[in-house]
């Protein structure tokens, strides 16, 4: 949300103005720390929840379904990042911390789970 701010500020709807030094290097080191904390915590749960949950004679096929997805997907990002920045703007990156806020709050609002009895087959 900061990166939004900071290039909302500067360039407004028109995408225009100049930039010190300074100021770029504020971009930078939010982006850097974006992605630090992202790749810390959330990133690596795509990779994590599914080796961990499947049992081990599926789990070669469900990790290589998850990477294929993960893959594409960041393909559609990479391909739409250009063509949203130019249309969203500054809101773009206001785009992507309301899906990470939803994600948190989904994520962290559970309410406490039920305990089940398994029966025993004969």
């Amino acid at each position: 949300m900061a990166v939004g701010i900071l290039i909302g500020v500067k360039f407004g709807t028109y995408g225009v103005a100049t930039v010190g030094n300074g100021y770029a290097a504020t971009v930078v080191i939010c982006i850097c720390i974006f992605i630090a904390g992202f790749a810390w915590s959330w990133g690596s749960l795509g990779w994590l929840v599914p080796s961990e949950i499947f049992p081990l004679e599926i789990r070669s096929i469900v990790q290589s379904i998850n990477v294929s997805v993960n893959i594409f997907f960041t393909f559609l990002i990479a391909q739409d990042f250009l063509q949203m920045l130019c249309h969203f703007k500054f809101g773009f990156f206001f785009f992507f911390t309301v899906f990470t806020v939803m994600m948190s709050y989904s994520c962290t609002s559970y309410q406490k789970p039920k305990v089940f009895q398994l029966k025993r087959c004969r």
